[in-house]
């Protein structure tokens, strides 16, 4: 069997792959919260789903200003489920910095925590960056109780997934 036989093989296509494969295993783990695959790849669509309310499409550039925690991971996987470009950049970063990151990778909107907010607005103000979703506020759990995507968008295996 030759790679081209076997379908595309994106990085969504692969998540939903192991949500079928093993539903019931636990996928996340972040203090008191724990999801197993299907439970978390619900969360993932719902947020693809708050996404794709707020404009983002394939293509474009999401830029989280996060450190490692379970809202990273799971605007990471909405974002390759919607065919959106993750930028991640450090949290720590001061607002020139993350104003030079946001203007290099030709944000769309971003993704901040209350310990970057300071920084990140200031950049996101400084660049006209006006979609923006602070993870620490009650916009995230709007953003997850959207109408879910019912499937990843279909990808080319070429197309830029992480900057």
């Amino acid at each position: 069997m030759t790679f081209s036989t076997i379908g595309n093989m994106d990085l969504a296509t692969v998540f939903e792959r192991v949500v079928i494969r093993d539903p019931h295993a636990v996928a996340i783990v972040d203090g008191d919260y724990r999801a197993t695959y299907t439970e978390w790849r619900d969360e993932i669509r719902g947020l693809a789903g708050g996404l794709r309310t707020i404009g983002l499409r394939p293509g474009d550039h999401f830029v989280p200003i996060l450190s490692n925690r379970r809202e990273m991971a799971t605007l990471y996987w909405a974002c390759q489920m919607l065919g959106v470009i993750f930028t991640p950049f450090n949290w720590r970063a001061s607002a020139e910095e993350i104003a030079y990151a946001l203007e290099d990778a030709d944000t769309v909107a971003m993704a901040y925590e209350d310990r970057s907010a300071e920084s990140a607005i200031a950049a996101a103000d400084r660049c006209n960056i006006a979609r923006r979703i602070n993870v620490d506020s009650g916009a995230y759990a709007q953003m997850i109780s959207h109408p879910p995507i019912d499937a990843p968008a279909r990808r080319d295996d070429t197309e830029t997934c992480l900057m």
